[in-house]
């Protein structure tokens, strides 16, 4: 058995130019987008070579000639982890831009990421989607990977406050709440349904 490593190189250049193109569209300049996006893959994506079965030919005696074979390829992996983009930003990964709004536009460019990969989502992200995924990775207890839903309005306002954005209500909370559940990014905790549990990483498939 063989890896396709040329089909996963194909695969990471495609999502660096998905990367790239996001935060660019977020006034980010060129030389800076391709910072951002070539940290975002270093830190919080990881792309297994997907297999590839050996074309294989048999002859068939006592009967007709005939021939059987076939070639496939098998998935591979994308890991997105949202653990390790938060963790390489409070580390100063990003201190190499410019771009104050860095902390916001690296969770936003990989949820953005996350959505075009889960094919069947059909979900509209906004910026308060991207601070509210940070906020949550930020405040979260990190014993469990959870955090509450109540207090979480106030955090993520402050969060806002702090890169000069307007706050947001209740009603804009569960909405990116619903959002980000939707692509399997967070879920309701097992232990508390009043909390929330972050998932580490994202795991879709491609061919």
């Amino acid at each position: 058995m063989s890896w396709d490593h040329d089909r996963a190189a194909e695969n990471k250049s495609e999502l660096m130019s998905n990367l790239i193109k996001d935060i660019e569209l977020k006034g980010t300049n060129s030389s800076d987008a391709q910072v951002v996006a070539q940290i975002i893959m270093d830190e919080a994506i990881r792309v297994s070579p997907p297999k590839i079965e050996e074309f294989v030919i048999e002859l068939i005696t006592m009967s007709p000639s005939g021939r059987r074979g076939g070639k496939s390829t098998k998935a591979g992996n994308i890991v997105l982890n949202m653990r390790s983009l938060v963790d390489a930003v409070t580390n100063g990964a990003f201190a190499v831009v410019s771009s104050y709004q860095i902390p916001w536009l690296a969770p936003f460019a990989l949820i953005l990421l996350w959505n075009s990969l889960w094919r069947s989502a059909k979900v509209e992200f906004s910026e308060n989607d991207a601070a509210l995924i940070w906020t949550m990775w930020v405040h979260r207890d990190r014993s469990n990977n959870e955090i509450a839903e109540e207090g979480l309005l106030n955090k993520l306002n402050e969060h806002l406050k702090k890169y000069s954005r307007s706050p947001v209500t209740d009603k804009d909370l569960k909405d990116s709440l619903n959002a980000l559940e939707e692509i399997k990014s967070i879920k309701r905790s097992r232990r508390n349904p009043n909390d929330w549990w972050l998932c580490e990483w994202v795991k879709p498939t491609y061919h």
